[in-house]
C-alpha cells in the first residue's frame, strides 16, 4: 500500500516537471519568433489579492429597450426614508402640476419621475378609451340592437306595409341603442376618474401616516430633552388606527371599481400600472340655454320616438300597438285578436287606432322634450355650484399654506410653537383631501351634463373633448 502510494506520487511530480517544461519552452519560442508582439504584451504581474479578488466586469452599453425592461422603480420622494420636508413644501409641490385645457385630454402617469429618467414604456388609457370601450361593450344597447335584428327577420316574409313598420320598429330601438351607449360611457367615466381620485387619497393618507410619525417622534425628542410631557400620547395612535381605517376603505372601493371597468369597458388594470390623467378640472362658462337646445339634437333617444311618431299609419298602427307600452303607467293597448274569417266577414279598421296612437307619441315627445330640458338645466346649475365650492376649497389650502409658512418664520425667530405647527400640517392635509373630493364632484357632475346633452360615446370614440359648454 506504501509502495503504492509512493509511486502516485512520483508520478505526480515528474506530470508537473513536464508540463512546466513544456510552458517554458512554449514561452521561448513566442518570444523568439515574435519579439514585436512580445514587447507590446509584457507579461505583468498579478495583484497581491489575485487569489481572492474576482476578474473585471465588462461593462456594455444595451439599448433604452432592454435597460428599461430590467430597470427598478425608484424611490419616490414621497415615501417615510426620504428626506422630509416643510408642510409649506409639501403643499406647493402637491399644488403644482400641469392642467387640461377640458376634461380628457391631458395623460399623466403616476409615476412620472421613472418617465422622466428611464425609458419605460407604459400602456395609455384616457378617458375617451373608457368611454368609447365602454359604449361598445354596453350590454343594453346589444340588448335592443339583437331585438331590431330580430324584428327584421321575423318580418321578412309579410307584406310591404308590414316589412315598413317592422323596419321602422328597428331604426327606433337602434336610435335607443345609441341612447344607451351615452350611458355606459358615462358609467364608465364616473367609475375611471373616482378610481383616480381615490388613488390620489391614498397617497395622501400615506403622507398622513408619515406626518403622525414625524410628530411623535417630535415629541419624544421634547420629552427625551426635558421638556414637560403635555400631549395625549394615544392621540398619535388614534389618528393612525383612522387614517389605516380609511386606506382600507379606499383600497375596497378601488377593487370594487376595477372590477365595474373590467365588466363594462373590458379593462382591467391597476392604476399604478398605466398613464392616466390627472383629475384637473378648470372652471368653464356654461350656456346653459344653449345645452337644452343642443341636448334636443343630439339626444338619440328624444330623435327616435319623433322619428317612431312620424310612421304612424292605419297598416302600422297595430304592429307598434303590440310591441310597446304607453309611456304613463306602463300598459300595453290591449287589441282584438282577428282571425281569418272575421277578417274577411268584418275588415278592422284602425284607423281610430292610428290617430290615437299619433296623440300618444306626441304626448310621449313632449314629455321628454321637457325631461331632457330639466335634467340639461339641472345639472348645468349643478356644475356651476361644484365649481364655486372647488374654488373655496382651493381658497382653503391656500390659507393653512399661509397659516404654515408664518409659524416658519416665526420658528426662524426662535419662537417656535411645535403644537400649533402640528395642527396647522393636520389641517393642511384634511384640506388637501377635501380638495380632491370637491375635484371629483365637479366631475362627475361634468359628465353627467355631458350625459344628459347626448352625444357622449360618440365624442369619447372620435378623440373629442366630450364636455359641452354651449358655446361650441
Amino acid at each position: 500500500m506504501i509502495q503504492q502510494v509512493g509511486c502516485t506520487f512520483w508520478r505526480l511530480r515528474l506530470a508537473a516537471g513536464l508540463r512546466f517544461l513544456t510552458g517554458w519552452l512554449l514561452t521561448m519560442v513566442s518570444a523568439v519568433t515574435f519579439p514585436a508582439r512580445a514587447q507590446e504584451s509584457p507579461v505583468r504581474p498579478p495583484p497581491a489579492n489575485a487569489g481572492s479578488a474576482p476578474p473585471p466586469l465588462e461593462v456594455r452599453f444595451q439599448p433604452r429597450a432592454t435597460v428599461a425592461a430590467e430597470v427598478k422603480e425608484p424611490r419616490s420622494p414621497d415615501r417615510a426614508d426620504s428626506v422630509p420636508i416643510s408642510g409649506v413644501q409639501l403643499a406647493r409641490a402637491s399644488a403644482s402640476g400641469g392642467r387640461l385645457d377640458r376634461p380628457g385630454n391631458g395623460i399623466v402617469n403616476s409615476h412620472a419621475s421613472l418617465l422622466d429618467s428611464q425609458a419605460v414604456e407604459l400602456p395609455v388609457l384616457d378617458g375617451h378609451d373608457i368611454g368609447c370601450r365602454a359604449a361598445q361593450n354596453w350590454l343594453p344597447s346589444e340588448l335592443l340592437r339583437a331585438r331590431a335584428r330580430t324584428l327584421l327577420q321575423l318580418f321578412c316574409e309579410e307584406d310591404d306595409c308590414t316589412r315598413q313598420a317592422a323596419q321602422a320598429l328597428a331604426c327606433f330601438l337602434n336610435m335607443q341603442a345609441k341612447h344607451q351607449e351615452d350611458i355606459g360611457a358615462a358609467t364608465a367615466l364616473r367609475a375611471y376618474y373616482t378610481r383616480i381620485a381615490l388613488a390620489e387619497q391614498l397617497t395622501l393618507s400615506t403622507e398622513s401616516l408619515h406626518l403622525v410619525a414625524r410628530q411623535l417622534a417630535q415629541q419624544e425628542a421634547l420629552h427625551a430633552g426635558g421638556l414637560p410631557a403635555g400631549t395625549d400620547w394615544s392621540a398619535f395612535d388614534r389618528r393612525r388606527i383612522e387614517i389605516t381605517d380609511k386606506q382600507y376603505q379606499l383600497h375596497s372601493q378601488d377593487r370594487q371599481l376595477r372590477s365595474v371597468l373590467a365588466q363594462i369597458a373590458d379593462a382591467d388594470y391597476a392604476t399604478d400600472r398605466v398613464r392616466q390623467e390627472r383629475l384637473e378640472v378648470l372652471e368653464c362658462s356654461l350656456a346653459c340655454d344653449r345645452l337644452k337646445q343642443q341636448a334636443l339634437g343630439l339626444r338619440q333617444d328624444l330623435r327616435g320616438w319623433i322619428y317612431l311618431s312620424g310612421q304612424v299609419n292605419d297598416q302600422s298602427a297595430p304592429l307598434f300597438a303590440k310591441m310597446f307600452t304607453t309611456i304613463v303607467g306602463g300598459w300595453g293597448l290591449p287589441l282584438p285578436s282577428i282571425v281569418g274569417l272575421k277578417n274577411l266577414i268584418c275588415p278592422p279598421d284602425y284607423s281610430c287606432l292610428a290617430t290615437n296612437m299619433r296623440r300618444e307619441m306626441s304626448l310621449a315627445v313632449e314629455t321628454h322634450t321637457r325631461w331632457i330640458c330639466q335634467a340639461v338645466d339641472e345639472k348645468c346649475h349643478k356644475l356651476q355650484l361644484a365649481y364655486q365650492r372647488l374654488q373655496l376649497a382651493r381658497q382653503t389650502i391656500d390659507s393653512w399654506m399661509e397659516r404654515l409658512a408664518q409659524l416658519e418664520k416665526l420658528g426662524e425667530l426662535g419662537d417656535g410653537q411645535p403644537e400649533q405647527t402640528a395642527i396647522a400640517q393636520a389641517g393642511l392635509l384634511q384640506a388637501r383631501s377635501e380638495e380632491i373630493s370637491r375635484r371629483l364632484e365637479a366631475r362627475i357632475a361634468e359628465i353627467d351634463l355631458a350625459e344628459a346633452t347626448g352625444g357622449l360615446a360618440d365624442r369619447c370614440c372620435a378623440g373629442q373633448p366630450w364636455l359641452l359648454t354651449g358655446y361650441e
